[in-house]
């Protein structure tokens, strides 16, 4: 028999993070479970089959290293892979986190490093694969469905309670609901389908197969009515019922592909075309939350903002390809020159910042003389190019904001070219201007 799905357990506290995790991984065409704290996560994942788990490395109950000794230490546990996401990588913490058992660890914000350890991770699945409910009080006819359904390579399964199928898609979502119109229970086919259509989230999307007899058009229409996706006449045609769940599981990939585009597009929103850097409007969105972390952790955040020098002359003097070549060449500098966990930034046309976690304005401002050195050296296109670059650290005040160390960088920096370029300001040196 074909391979189940492959499975992933999603233990992430943060609402975002996990649907970042859940876009990459419909990707791939891998099915997840989430858990919000470490208890959850170690139930689930005693309960159920896993391929992997995705940890974060801080949960409200715990940390990912404690998960993964705990995972490591069951008796009878798979080995199952664990990638642990952290905001800061450093050595110390990535050294504890795989000798606790973690498989791997990654910058959590380094979204194309995960899509491809995800693509390892979960080697390629057969074209047709899911999981099915079967909800049928006559057992023959259920085992029938069953051996049908599993013959075409799914994970198929039947109960005949529909109470119990309700509680079976709340602890376990599938991929396709498959229900009989009459059922000897207090639940009827139909009132089990707008049981499941009032349900939140994916799990009232799920699609719905009905059955019913060819001659009780009454039911079939109340089924329709209720939210059925389709419909399949008694007794049940093998050939027909396998075109039917083609279809409504396609469907239902295509719905998942269009949601992982979409996600796909808010990222595109969140970056500059031209140099594939971040923009402000990510910049707006992530700073706050480092500030945040450094205050709360008391460690140092500097930022770094580059001024192309004489850029209207470079504009008027060069063709935009040359122009364009030019913010290019530096945006890949720029990258080149940032650490893991630093955010790179193009704010406008001629101007770029960086965002930098655990850095100490000392330490920003050597990087910005290495940045302002190697892009004086740089050339691009046979254009002589430099910039000048304002350097400040965040106070760590508890009423500070992204937003008022920025404008102090950026006027500190205008002051400063008044008088020469190609250089470097340090905003402390020189207090802003009422």
């Amino acid at each position: 028999m074909p391979p189940a799905a492959r499975r992933v357990l999603i233990v992430e506290p943060s609402r975002a993070q996990r649907s970042v995790l859940v876009a990459l991984l419909r990707e791939v065409g891998a099915d997840f479970v989430e858990a919000a704290n470490m208890t959850d996560g170690l139930r689930q994942a005693g309960e159920q089959r896993f391929d992997l788990v995705c940890v974060a490395a801080k949960l409200p109950d715990g940390t990912g290293t404690q998960l993964c000794s705990a995972l490591r230490g069951r008796p009878g546990m798979p080995p199952i892979p664990v990638l642990v996401l952290l905001p800061d990588p450093e050595p110390r913490k990535v050294k504890a986190l795989l000798e606790a058992g973690a498989t791997e660890v990654m910058d959590r914000k380094e979204v194309e490093r995960i899509r491809q350890f995800l693509g390892r991770a979960l080697p390629p699945q057969p074209v047709l694969t899911g999981r099915v409910l079967v909800v049928e009080d006559d057992l023959a006819e259920a085992e029938a469905l069953v051996a049908v359904l599993r013959n075409i390579g799914l994970e198929a399964r039947h109960v005949a309670d529909p109470n119990h199928a309700l509680t079976r898609i709340r602890d376990e979502p599938v991929d396709l609901l498959i229900t009989a119109a009459m059922l000897q229970a207090p639940l009827t086919g139909a009132a089990l389908i707008r049981e499941v259509r009032g349900m939140p989230g994916a799990e009232g999307r799920t699609p719905v197969l009905a059955m019913s007899s060819q001659i009780d058009p009454v039911r079939r229409i109340d089924m329709l009515r209720s939210g059925a996706d389709d419909f399949i006449p008694k007794p049940v045609v093998p050939e027909e019922l396998t075109v039917r769940v083609e279809r409504l599981l396609r469907g239902k990939r295509r719905e998942e592909e269009g949601e992982a585009h979409r996600a796909a597009f808010e990222a595109l929103a969140l970056t500059d075309p031209l140099t594939t850097l971040n923009n402000r409007r990510f910049l707006s969105e992530v700073a706050p939350m480092y500030l945040a972390e450094a205050r709360r952790h008391g460690f140092p955040v500097s930022v770094i903002v580059v001024d192309i020098d004489h850029f209207d002359h470079i504009t008027h003097t060069y063709e935009p390809a040359i122009c364009a070549e030019v913010l290019r060449s530096i945006g890949r500098l720029i990258r080149r020159e940032c650490r893991r966990g630093d955010v790179a930034v193009r704010c406008k046309d001629d101007q770029f910042v960086l965002l930098l976690s655990h850095c100490a304005v000392s330490d920003a401002k050597l990087k910005a003389e290495t940045l302002r050195a190697r892009i004086a050296q740089l050339k691009p296109a046979g254009v002589a190019v430099t910039v000048s670059l304002g350097v400040a650290q965040a106070q760590g005040m508890p009423a500070e904001s992204f937003g008022d160390l920025f404008l102090h960088v950026n006027r500190v920096l205008h002051a400063a070219r008044k008088g020469a370029r190609d250089h470097v300001v340090v905003a402390q040196d020189q207090p802003a201007s009422p």
